[in-house]
């Protein structure tokens, strides 16, 4: 294999990797509030956000007619720089600026997705089940690659590649849940309140997971290193896939409305999540060494190669907690939405770094609902979003936009859509 084979299977890997198990399944309104919609959240919508919300019957029947979002981001430029460098002569002050955007840590992009399977997820009074699509993943590049493209390389300097990472899954979900209104009055007997309690709300539910892909980088160890002799180059890339596996996640959901304008909401995700992934599982190992090449001998016999591959034992996947915690104030036209996300394991899915989001709510006609949110922390960059709906009693429709380090889209470092379609009964 050569040299450039390997920096094109990790592109591939991390390329086509998504991350939407971190959050639930996104919506049109999700995505313009930047995610703060466990209080908002009703109908079907509810099943992934707060199961609790299943409890309030707003709709005795809801329906997703059509459901899908998609998002791709960058940790370094932003469209407009891409825009002005492309097609132009860099440099030495462009090379230079262009490699101090680039985190030391490297150059990562990500590429995510959910979707709904149409007019399969779907709420009856108390309860819902939904059929989706849901992928995870995370890919780094070695920021020394963009320093050997851009500069060439240099006498007597080993490049390292380690910084090279990667890791995703793909699996599909059948989702059910139910929400109900407990009994106060056997809550203030328990606890011995005296005092009136709003109405509670909880709601459980539960994911039947069936994986289709995994792949993960296991080690990684690349250099190459100029001398008078010729360069010297020795990749090693080592990494597992599996073709299937099986697991399955608990969601629980608290809700209540405290007064007319204020309510709170909880969620405890993930609860007892993995995937058992047991069907072709394999480890590969990509190598290949070269010493004392001179570019006037590049030759495939000049190359030492080994690719190979061998079955391992079945392995679990886990699928860290995390926690959403959520509030919403209106008034009048306006209503105000606020969330807090804490995982509490770093993986591809959580991030021990909490997210803090805040969204907003305005009817400039009845049937017309405009909203903006903001979001930061967690696994993405800080985003600005904003949103449109037309919602009528039976039938609803909504796309929104999300910007990522901007707040519009040629300053973006990164752009997501969201569009999606409901009946409700």
């Amino acid at each position: 294999m050569k040299p450039f084979s390997i920096s094109i299977v990790i592109c591939m890997i991390f390329i086509f990797t998504v991350n939407a198990i971190a959050q639930p399944i996104s919506n049109p309104t999700s995505f313009a509030l930047g995610d703060a919609y466990i209080t908002k959240a009703s109908g079907v919508q509810a099943l992934y956000w707060n199961p609790a919300k299943l409890g309030i019957i707003k709709n005795p029947f809801t329906i997703s007619l059509l459901q899908s979002n998609f998002s791709v981001y960058n940790n370094a430029f932003s469209l407009a720089y891409y825009n002005d460098i492309t097609g132009k002569y860099l440099s030495e002050d462009d090379k230079k600026e262009l490699l101090d955007k680039i985190p030391e840590s490297g150059f990562e992009l990500n590429g995510n997705f959910g979707t709904f399977i149409p007019c399969l997820a779907l709420s009856y009074k108390n309860y819902a089940i939904a059929f989706s699509i849901i992928g995870a993943g995370y890919g780094n590049f070695s920021k020394n690659y963009f320093d050997l493209l851009l500069n060439g390389n240099e006498w007597e300097t080993v490049y390292d590649f380690k910084d090279n990472d990667a890791e995703a899954a793909l699996f599909g979900e059948i989702k059910l849940g139910y929400g109900k209104e407990l009994n106060i009055e056997k809550l203030k007997e328990f606890f011995v309140i005296k005092d009136s309690i709003p109405p509670i709300y909880a709601g459980l539910n539960l994911g039947i997971l069936h994986g289709y892909n995994y792949a993960e980088i296991t080690n990684f160890e690349g250099h190459l290193y100029t001398k008078d002799t010729g360069f010297f180059v020795d990749n090693n890339i080592e990494y597992r896939t599996c073709a299937g596996g099986n697991g399955l996640r608990f969601d629980v959901g608290l809700f209540s409305q405290i007064t007319h304008n204020i309510s709170i909401g909880l969620t405890v995700n993930n609860i007892f999540g993995f995937i058992h992934w047991n069907k072709d599982c394999k480890s590969n190992i990509n190598r290949f060494y070269a010493d004392s090449i001179m570019v006037s001998e590049l030759e495939d016999s000049l190359f030492t190669s080994i690719d190979t591959s061998y079955s391992i034992n079945s392995f679990t996947q886990k699928i860290p907690i995390s926690m959403r915690l959520g509030s919403s104030y209106k008034y009048k036209k306006i209503e105000m939405y606020f969330e807090y996300v804490q995982g509490f394991k770093n993986s591809i899915l959580t991030s021990t770094q909490p997210k803090f989001s805040i969204g907003c709510e305005y009817f400039v006609h009845k049937n017309i609902p405009i909203r903006i949110g903001f979001g930061i922390g967690g696994n993405e960059p800080w985003h600005f979003s904003y949103g449109i709906a037309f919602e009528k009693s039976r039938f609803e429709i909504g796309f929104a936009f999300r910007y990522y380090k901007a707040f519009l889209p040629n300053y973006s470092q990164g752009v997501a859509f969201s569009f999606g379609s409901m009946l409700k009964f």
